[in-house]
């Protein structure tokens, strides 16, 4: 997971269409505190569910992938969905519950 990146403008998604799975890159910006991914491809026929958003999700590069986000809900069916965005309170969390919640 990448904490407080605000750098990034674009991340990977996992769409489907007719049960075939793709990598699909999408814009991302900030948005009262949400990240928020605009899909342009396979809009009504994309699956939502949850999935994370990546970075360095290239299977030739030799960077390593980083969640950005997570797809969380979406409002209408615009092709809009919201995730939260990783920052210092979430790195807090993500460390409690990976020491075993102590």
């Amino acid at each position: 997971m990448f904490w407080n990146w605000g750098q990034f403008q674009e991340a990977s998604e996992i769409a489907y269409e007719d049960d075939t799975a793709a990598l699909v890159d999408e814009p991302i910006t900030m948005e009262q505190g949400l990240v928020k991914m605009t899909h342009s491809a396979l809009v009504g026929h994309r699956r939502w569910g949850g999935g994370p958003w990546l970075v360095g999700s290239d299977p030739l590069s030799t960077e390593r992938n980083f969640i950005l986000s997570i797809d969380s809900y979406r409002l209408d069916d615009d092709g809009v969905s919201y995730g939260p965005y990783f920052d210092d309170r979430f790195k807090s969390l993500f460390d409690f519950v990976e020491k075993g919640c102590k």
